[in-house]
């Protein structure tokens, strides 16, 4: 058979809200690559659909760009069928999962691309809405397999379920030619093999897209960094007048910046992030706050701020609010959660952090700036995230009714023009370990 070219990417979702800002960083480079790169098969491995307007720049993005196939994530079924359905039928976005159900519509369980030579098998990971039925994926993957084996010259497995369970499928299923995995954030540089099958995984939020160069049993993978292709800004420009036509709101204009918010590496401090963490302790009345830095936009050019930009600065900014009671060690454990990341978002704590220390033991001293020491004795009242707090046990932990986009817009209102803070909250000994390696070897 001819060699192929398949381009994969997986878990934009987080950042697909650029596509309704007016500060698109990741869609127009992605857009550039895949344009480049000019695949035969383009495939995505879900949570693809942002939470703001019913997912809707993520499924102009799907449509626009042609993928052949689309498995959806856990993340895309957190709503209800109903919606996800509707937008489908809209869009025409190729979805594949033979394990999804949805009352009397059913997932096709295979897509086949390439005048049939290539046979694309979805698998999907649950989610919260139960309006939706997903089935144990691997008799469901084996019976496809079983089925399309000798029809295509290449099977496909598609799939949101993470690489080592996918490697497990691939293993006990045999006949799967490739497996490009999504779900889990992880980016492997070499893929996992399961004798002359790769795993591909990409990670998330477009830092790299899938490559994958050959035929079944000769295929070259590669993770491509689309940071390297010209940017396609006509493209990511087209996809946020469709998305803000049909959801103006998104383009309200709330405040300006005055100045570009760049980021302060030598000490992991971001003054946007800042900005952030004020915004949420303001509108909770709480001693301090905390954001997860994986999920805040850290530069931002000088102008106009829409509520559009809002959404996408904190990718998670759904998420719900609460105060948390945490004692010293509590507070320091949450903070050690944190450790390992580029920057931290705080608000109302001092923290020293020991680049050099092992993991666990980076935290040297963290505390609270805005209450005695007396009082914080007794327990700092710390906004995070609902999400972030589950991980640190707390005392006490009242819910706020609030979302981060609610602090962040109520903060953009009220300023109308953003003063980004410059007083330091962090102190960096040495600098900063390097991410985990995430390489798996597979035998």
């Amino acid at each position: 058979m001819q060699p192929m070219t398949i381009v994969h990417t997986s878990d934009l979702g987080e950042v697909a809200t650029e596509l309704v800002g007016t500060r698109p960083k990741v869609f127009p480079h992605l857009a550039g690559a895949v344009r480049a790169l000019r695949p035969d098969v383009l495939t995505d491995g879900g949570d693809t659909l942002p939470v703001i307007a019913e997912g809707d720049p993520g499924w102009a993005w799907l449509a626009d760009m042609a993928y052949g196939a689309w498995v959806p994530g856990n993340h895309d079924l957190d709503g209800p069928a109903d919606n996800v359905l509707r937008a489908l039928s809209r869009t025409g976005v190729p979805a594949v999962a033979a394990n999804l159900h949805a009352g009397t519509w059913s997932a096709a369980p295979v897509r086949t691309l390439l005048g049939g030579r290539v046979g694309v098998i979805g698998a999907a990971r649950a989610g919260h809405d139960p309006s939706w039925v997903v089935d144990d994926p691997a008799p469901a993957v084996a019976a496809a397999t079983a089925t399309w084996r000798s029809q295509v010259d290449a099977v496909v497995l598609l799939s949101h379920l993470g690489a080592d369970r996918d490697a497990e499928i691939a293993r006990q299923t045999g006949g799967i030619d490739l497996v490009l995995s999504g779900h889990v954030h992880q980016a492997l540089q070499e893929p996992l093999r399961v004798g002359r099958t790769p795993v591909v995984q990409v990670g998330a939020n477009g830092r790299y897209v899938g490559l994958v160069c050959g035929v079944p049993g000769d295929w070259r993978a590669d993770l491509v960094d689309p940071f390297a292709f010209p940017p396609d800004h006509a493209l990511v420009s087209r996809l946020r007048a469709r998305t803000l036509h049909r959801w103006p709101e998104l383009g309200e204009v709330l405040a300006d910046l005055p100045r570009a918010a760049t980021g302060r590496p030598q000490d992991t401090q971001w003054p946007l992030a800042d900005w952030a963490a004020d915004a949420v302790r303001t509108a909770t009345a709480a001693d301090a706050a905390i954001l997860a830095r994986s999920s805040i936009e850290p530069e931002w050019a000088a102008g106009p701020v829409t509520y559009g930009d809002l959404c996408n600065l904190y990718h998670h900014d759904e998420d719900l609010l609460v105060v948390a009671t945490l004692n010293a060690r509590l507070l320091a454990k949450a903070m050690e959660e944190l450790a390992n990341a580029r920057f931290l978002a705080v608000s109302g704590l001092r923290v020293t952090i020991d680049g050099t220390a092992p993991e666990g033991c980076r935290v040297r001293d963290c505390q609270a700036t805005a209450v005695s020491a007396t009082s914080a004795a007794a327990g700092v009242r710390v906004a995070m995230t609902r999400h972030r707090a589950r991980f640190t046990s707390p005392r006490a932990c009242v819910e706020t009714g609030l979302t981060v986009r609610d602090a962040l817009a109520a903060a953009a209102r009220a300023e109308r023009r953003l003063r980004l803070p410059e007083d330091r909250r962090v102190w960096l000994r040495g600098e900063m370990p390097p991410a985990p390696s995430w390489a798996h070897v597979v035998r």
